[in-house]
């Protein structure tokens, strides 16, 4: 927008203005600057926002209107938080496109701390107002901003555990106990654990307390053994998402392979589709026979047991089960081995195994070479 001007046509004669005089003109422009005489004002005294904890960026959008020159200084906003930001978890800068001001959340909220944030916005421009000019009330608003809960991984600590113990110790030996705290302390869950990764399979927790106690003989010569150190990972699940699904009939030996979907009660409703796949094993003289399973059968009248929990540090939903083996007064029992292909829970599992390499890199401690997926026998 150009600065606003005016033209003037000045004459000049001589002779007095006298009709014979002789006659000369010139033209003079004039430029009007603007000067900075209206303060901005907020287009309403309160604005409202909601974020969920954990997350950062932009939560709102704050408008001001201001009478002066659009490309100028004194249009040109500037806004400070004046209260409420303690923490310096939230920041505000200006969109040089519409001048509004824009709030965000540089630092993540914790719902458990605070559920709620109340900030004081101060907008100025910036060029100094004329000195018959002050920045009123309009020029300050509120922002109400609602912190959402969300489910969060429960977290081990310390993390990595570092235990130092003979080989060939007895089989049954306690090693140590492993702790986990659940964020959502409101939410009031309950914890569970299991092992992730035992490559040499000598190892067991008690899904309970957490008590890790040894499953087989310890070897110092083992292949899984690098630089005296043995690397194991476990995982502390909460208690968030569960549903129970029964066996309502006998299952010939084969695999199966079961459509579920899962509908959540937000508004709206959020569904996910998975495939179930079922491992039937024949069970002779004790022992567990998987081998020969035959071809994939699809069947949609076999109801499983299903659960859905909330994963530490990286997943939220899995689907997953366990193949168990009890001897009880020579007689072998059989269950279901139950495993599900999230298409992203390898990605994820992936980024957990590389995020725990480098802790134990740090840490001074070997990662395990070789591949050793969540195993589909775990005691419970």
């Amino acid at each position: 927008m150009e600065n606003p001007k005016y033209e003037l046509i000045i004459e000049a004669q001589d002779m007095v203005g006298q009709l014979y005089g002789l006659l000369g003109t010139a033209t003079a422009t004039i430029l009007i600057d603007d000067k900075n005489d209206h303060s901005p004002e907020f287009t309403k005294k309160e604005f409202q926002a909601t974020v969920e904890e954990g997350a950062v960026g932009v939560i709102v959008n704050l408008t001001v209107e201001d009478k002066d020159d659009p490309t100028t200084g004194a249009w040109r906003a500037a806004y400070t938080i004046i209260n409420g930001n303690p923490g310096q978890s939230f920041e505000i800068h200006t969109n040089p496109q519409n001048n509004e001001g824009m709030l965000s959340v540089v630092k993540p909220l914790d719902y458990e701390i605070s559920a709620f944030h109340t900030l004081l916005i101060k907008v100025e421009n910036e060029d100094p107002l004329v000195p018959d000019v002050s920045y009123g009330p309009s020029s300050t608003a509120t922002v109400h901003i609602t912190v959402l809960d969300v489910n969060e991984g429960p977290v081990f600590y310390p993390d990595p555990m570092m235990v130092t113990r003979q080989e060939n110790i007895s089989v049954g030996s306690v090693l140590l106990t492993v702790n986990a705290t659940d964020p959502d302390s409101l939410q009031h869950q309950t914890i569970r654990y299991s092992v992730y990764k035992d490559p040499a399979g000598w190892l067991n927790i008690n899904p309970i307390n957490g008590t890790v106690d040894t499953t087989a003989v310890l070897d110092r010569e083992s292949p899984f053994v690098h630089n005296s150190v043995y690397t194991a990972l476990f995982l502390a699940i909460d208690s968030d998402t569960h549903a129970l699904v029964s066996l309502l009939q006998n299952l010939n030996k084969a695999n199966y392979q079961l459509p579920i979907m899962v509908t959540d009660s937000g508004k709206p409703p959020m569904t996910n589709v998975t495939d179930l796949r079922v491992q039937v094993c024949s069970c002779k003289n004790s022992k567990v026979d998987c081998n020969a399973a035959g071809a994939l059968h699809f069947s949609l009248t076999s109801v499983l047991l299903i659960s859905l929990f909330s994963l530490a540090f990286v997943f939220k939903a899995i689907v997953s089960g366990a193949l168990a083996e009890k001897v009880r007064n020579g007689r072998c029992r059989c269950a279901l081995s139950l495993t599900s292909p999230l298409d992203d829970m390898s990605s994820r599992i992936d980024d957990l195994e590389k995020n725990i390499a480098d802790l134990m890199t740090q840490a001074g401690v070997e990662e395990l070479e070789g591949e050793n997926k969540i195993p589909a026998t775990q005691k419970s």
